[in-house]
């Protein structure tokens, strides 16, 4: 009967260490493509200022085309370009700070989830046959089923604790996962809708600004047509 408890000991611990191994090889599965596939570095401000210009393409388009139709009123066409800079600039900044936050967040979610496995790593040990052995030391070799049930206390008071380890991990994971397909994993822009909402907010108001100009200068209303956003 002893022998077939400490099995059975053995068994639950093997059991355990099972699970954390899958849960482990799972996230440093993951930490490996987010270190070695996307490089964890900020893209830098070039990169989403051509972005943003890309989506605000159709805009430049109109002041141009504006500009064309009125040669006599070049200083509206100017202003309109200097605005629309603006809220170029803006918008690749606003960009830019999303993605050093997220760049950021993600070393420190790495570090973090290492620090809590590395942290349950060192607690495994004592749930094994060091658990068993001190069942043994206890005395409770003398009645029945005691091993088991030492053993089983022992381990339960591991998994309460590992419980809140994989409870955090989790939660850090699915961010991790979710920073990998919106962003490390495609060419998107960092908060995109948000950055994007307010460029074309802007954008139509250059674009309002540009016709009161042509209309002060001439007395003429002139249209201006407002493109149609970029898809996101």
């Amino acid at each position: 009967d002893l022998t077939s408890q400490v099995q059975m000991a053995q068994d639950l611990h093997s059991q355990q260490v099972s699970q954390i191994e899958e849960k482990m090889l799972f996230y440093y599965d993951l930490q490996k493509r987010a270190l070695e596939n996307y490089v964890i570095e900020s893209r830098g401000s070039g990169h989403y200022w051509s972005q943003v210009v890309g989506y605000l393409s159709s805009y430049y388009s109109t002041i141009a085309a504006t500009s064309r139709d009125n040669p006599g009123d070049g200083h509206c066409s100017s202003a309109a370009y200097w605005d629309l800079f603006d809220v170029v600039n803006s918008g690749a900044s606003a960009a830019l700070a999303c993605d050093q936050n997220i760049v950021n967040d993600t070393k420190y979610i790495l570090s973090k989830v290492n620090n809590e496995f590395s942290g349950v790593n060192s607690l495994l040990p004592s749930t094994g046959n060091v658990a068993i052995l001190s069942c043994f030391s206890q005395g409770y070799i003398f009645a029945e089923k005691t091993i088991l049930n030492c053993f089983k206390v022992a381990s339960s008071n591991f998994s309460v604790g590992y419980s809140d380890v994989y409870d955090s991990v989790v939660k850090d994971v699915a961010t991790l996962l979710g920073y990998e397909s919106n962003f490390f994993g495609n060419n998107s822009l960092p908060c995109g809708d948000s950055v994007l909402r307010r460029a074309y907010s802007r954008a139509e108001k250059v674009l309002y600004d540009l016709q009161r100009c042509l209309y002060v200068d001439s007395g003429t209303k002139y249209a201006v047509t407002t493109p149609a956003p970029v898809p996101s």
